[in-house]
């Protein structure tokens, strides 16, 4: 399918939105003088726009054809203008990687890309323009006076490449337009590097980086001598610059300054690979040409490219040619050339941190499109709490629209009055307070849902073709040759160079280490983020009137990141967990709940928690309250509403959220795969279901439930288990992949390897490392006619051995519910196994429920981690551990969470 046009815009649409972005910026005054200026020119702007409707009636995109012409345009230096840049991840590999490896290695892959395009588009899922993509390889931009021009040279085969100053010319791809084989490449490079060749006084590259009317003027002489070098050195495919020192990365700053500043750079080409000595790689493009996305793009796929090269280590898949001729260098004379420095940057401040993050929570984000609104949000607040007109700083960020016809990035302008309503609500909240707090938390939850809402809403129209940022320029152009409406032109003048301006993306930060975006204007501030597996980092460059509070910015955003971080992951647990519909709904009771009771106790596993981090704690508790928000509503929603459905409800929500050891955040086995296992007890009439071995059934407990009530059998298992429930739900294996639990499984295997190697290491320390998934989950629920039932949900144990079933699955030994009392048990399964530990409380139950457990828990499962929850036909509810469990109960509308502790034996607190 092709991509569209890009659409022409509406001038009522574009007026109104400019108005309301005015209005929340400025004062009532200020906007007034706005309102009449705008109207008192709107005769002209309407007669203009009809004359820009006819410019651009046959025009494929008119927004990046007028984009494009003004970088081209400028006329300033590209070093410090259009040039955007980043610092490449080192490439891990088992051995050092050589300066001549590397550039090499980047060279072939870069020719693989050249003749097959497809490699680099494949990063995208959806159909995108084509258009940068072609523009990445082989492209100049060449100058001239007035406006620069993009060429093209797609009949290319020769890569430039700069050491000390000087340029070297080799071909990369033979007559057949295939790649030249690796060795022959490294061989060309090694040459070049080997080169006794003297670095010049002023090298051809150094022009590139001046006045683009001063170079465009030594372009013209240099034609007249060596036409046929200039014409070789601008249509390489690629520039590569080999510089004679090492990069050290431990100061990123200091690092990009340097790659930035060096005047050795074909600044006219689109592309520039610079490989220092110890490998590190730079990369430079020209924004005229390209996007920063797409430079992410590329030096996503070929560090892939690199990597995969490197591990294989060989070229078998190249074709073998004979190497015959060493490069050509390119001889310029430019002895009577004389160049002035020129300024390459403003006084400009730049500062960075990292904002650790779990890869899980990292992952539900990305998840549920999450992530990139919680950073920009988290930066807008920061703003505000930096800066006494914060609300007055008109933030954009570019938005992509590669699904028109040449589709560039347009700018969204983000300021909305949902986001000042969260700033104001924030002024008063602090993170304990969100954690623990649940109607605290609910309030800050709808103004962040609704701040959300109206960032996805502007985003959404931007990639509609309907961003009027674009179409403002075209206004305040419209303008420029009116004598009058001066005062009109200053004012829109704002939305020439926005005060700030947001740009990254998530899962960029494995292949990028260090990158930000341009400032373009006197006063500004540009925040770039790169998202990683485990942090994000944040760059914020700022110049002119924004320098002197860069660091109290910083510092703001490192806390509305974590304040904003936990409105975004309760969002997301929200929505992992089903719960969206009923998330912002009251708790309070309905005439439904006045005629029908309902009381109920989850458990989210037993185990040891002083590794848990208070945050994670918290989030814990949160899903276990969205849970029990759940079971309410499963059982008051319809009038047939009971207590199986609400336990099987609160078990599937829990295994629905990546947090717990059941359903999404199973731990893995000894293979490295997934074994989950349910069961379920109804206690009216005692029948029961069961299954275990499950490999691509979402929701077992869904599973077990299933088997209680259609099949002949209690118990299922493996293939025959998920042939059953082949109408349920079903996910691939890397479904209930987490790094936590990958991380638990490693920590485990190495374990196992230390004790063979060691056999003073005793096996208790391994049966210690797999008690590090505590998060098994379970419900007991009874109504107001004493209906019992109970449900239990696990992935098992780390590394257990394939095939292995534990408790969970065996009615009896974690789930058991009969007409007195309901049971989930949570620990050692081997021990609940044995001693069936379940329905011995039933059978020992004699209407004291907490001292029949309390006693059991004491008797039998002395020498073994355990928790048990239950509940007796009364309503008392018990949970009681000796380590410790997360519990939650839901008893006369009143929610509770907790850790519950063995040092607790006050157990009436428990019972309601």
């Amino acid at each position: 399918m092709s991509p569209n046009p890009y659409p022409i815009p509406s001038l009522e649409k574009t007026l109104a939105e400019v108005k309301t972005i005015y209005q929340q910026l400025f004062s009532g005054a200020e906007f007034s003088k706005f309102e009449e200026a705008l109207l008192n020119a709107d005769l002209e702007i309407q007669e203009h726009y009809k004359t820009f409707q006819k410019f651009v009636a046959d025009k494929q995109n008119w927004s990046t054809e007028m984009f494009q012409t003004n970088l081209l345009s400028i006329r300033s230096p590209i070093p410090s203008s259009t040039a955007i840049s980043c610092i490449l991840q080192p490439i891990e590999s088992k051995k050092d990687i050589s300066q001549s490896e590397q550039a090499s290695a980047i060279i072939y892959s870069i020719a693989k890309l050249f003749v097959n395009p497809l490699i680099l588009q494949k990063q995208n899922p959806v159909e995108y323009e084509k258009t940068q993509q072609k523009n990445m390889f082989a492209t100049i931009r060449l100058p001239e006076k007035i406006c620069d021009k993009l060429i093209n040279f797609s009949e290319s085969r020769h890569v430039i490449v700069v050491c000390k100053g000087v340029p070297y010319t080799f071909d990369i791809l033979d007559q057949n337009r295939q790649p030249i084989n690796y060795n022959i490449i490294k061989a060309n490079v090694d040459a070049i590097l080997k080169s006794t060749e003297e670095k010049q006084n002023v090298s051809i590259c150094e022009l590139t980086a001046l006045n683009r009317d001063k170079w465009s003027e030594y372009r013209n002489q240099m034609l007249k001598t060596a036409k046929q070098q200039m014409d070789l050195f601008q249509s390489g495919i690629i520039t590569v610059i080999l510089e004679d020192f090492d990069l050290d990365l431990k100061n990123p700053i200091k690092a990009y300054d340097i790659l930035r500043d060096s005047k050795i750079r074909n600044f006219d080409q689109t592309t520039n690979f610079i490989v220092y000595g110890n490998g590190v790689t730079g990369l430079i493009c020209e924004h005229s040409a390209v996007d920063g996305l797409i430079m992410i793009e590329l030096a996503a796929v070929i560090r892939k490219m690199i990597t995969e090269f490197m591990q294989k280590n060989d070229s078998t898949d190249v074709v073998s040619i004979p190497f015959t001729a060493p490069p050509s260098q390119l001889l310029f004379n430019l002895e009577t050339v004389e160049i002035f420095p020129e300024s390459l940057k403003n006084e400009e401040t730049i500062t960075f941190f990292d904002f650790d993050i779990f890869a899980d929570i990292s992952n539900l984000l990305k998840d549920y499109k999450l992530y990139d609104a919680w950073i920009v949000m988290a930066i807008q607040i920061a703003l505000n709490q930096t800066f006494d007109n914060g609300s007055a700083l008109l933030v954009a960020v570019p938005s992509h629209v590669r699904h028109f016809v040449d589709g560039r990035c347009d700018s969204t302008y983000i300021n909305n009055k949902k986001t000042e309503q969260l700033f104001e609500y924030l002024k008063t909240a602090n993170i304990a307070e969100l954690l623990n707090d649940p109607k605290r938390s609910q309030t800050g939850m709808k103004l962040f849902l609704e701040a959300l809402e109206a960032l996805k809403n502007k985003i959404r129209e931007t990639k509609c073709g309907n961003a009027f940022g674009t179409h403002i320029a075209v206004i305040r152009r419209m303008l420029e040759n009116e004598k009058k409406h001066q005062e009109l032109k200053n004012m829109l003048q704002i939305f020439a160079a926005p005060s700030v301006v947001i740009t990254g993306a998530a899962d960029v930060k494995e292949n990028i280490n260090f990158g930000t975006g341009n400032i373009y204007a006197s006063n500004q501030i540009c925040i770039n983020y790169l998202g990683g597996k485990n942090d994000v980092r944040i760059t914020i460059r700022a110049n002119g009137i924004f320098n002197e509070k860069i660091k109290q910015l910083q510092e703001s955003l490192r806390e509305t990141l974590k304040i904003m971080l936990i409105f975004a992951v309760q969002i997301g647990i929200i929505k992992e967990m089903g719960a969206t519909k009923i998330l912002l709904h009251a708790t309070s009771s309905t005439k439904k709940e006045m005629n029908k009771k309902l009381t109920f106790a989850i458990h989210g596993g037993a185990g040891e928690m002083t590794a848990m981090m208070p945050e994670m704690i918290g989030i814990i508790k949160f899903a276990l309250n969205i849970a029990i928000l759940i079971g309410v509503d499963s059982f008051y929603q319809n009038d047939d509403g009971n207590v199986i459905e609400v336990v099987e409800a609160v078990t599937k929500a829990l295994e629905d959220c990546f947090i717990f050891n059941a359903g999404k955040g199973s731990v893995f086995n000894v293979k490295g795969e997934h074994e989950l296992e349910a069961s379920i007890m109804d206690g009216l009439n005692g029948k029961a279901g069961a299954v275990a071995c499950i490999k691509k059934l979402k929701n077992p407990i869904s599973a077990a439930l299933k088997v209680m009530n259609e099949c002949k059998h209690v118990f299922l298992c493996g293939n025959f288990a998920e042939d059953f429930c082949s109408n349920l739900e079903c996910v691939e294996q890397k479904y209930f992949d987490t790094d936590l639990r990958k991380q638990q499984w490693k920590t485990v295997k190495n374990q196992m390897k230390m004790v063979k190697n060691d056999v003073s290491i005793k096996y208790e320390k391994i049966e210690r490392c797999q008690m590090l998934a505590p998060q098994t989950v379970g419900a007991v629920a009874v109504d107001e006619n004493g209906r019992l039932a109970s449900a239990t949900s696990t992935g098992g144990l780390i590394n257990k051995m394939e095939g292995r079933i534990g408790d969970t699955a065996v009615i009896g030994a974690a789930t058991w519910a009969d007409k007195n009392v309901a049971v989930s048990c949570t620990g050692d399964g081997e021990e609940f196994l044995r001693k069936a530990v379940a329905s011995k409380i039933a059978f020992t139950y004699d209407g004291n429920l907490a001292e029949c457990c309390n006693k059991i828990l004491k008797d039998d499962m002395s020498d073994a981690l355990a928790g048990i929850v239950a509940i007796d036909v009364k309503g008392e509810i018990v949970g009681i551990t000796n380590a410790q469990m997360f519990f939650g109960s839901y008893s006369n509308g009143k929610i509770t969470t907790k850790i519950v502790n063995s040092k607790d034996n006050d157990f009436e607190s428990l019972t309601k």
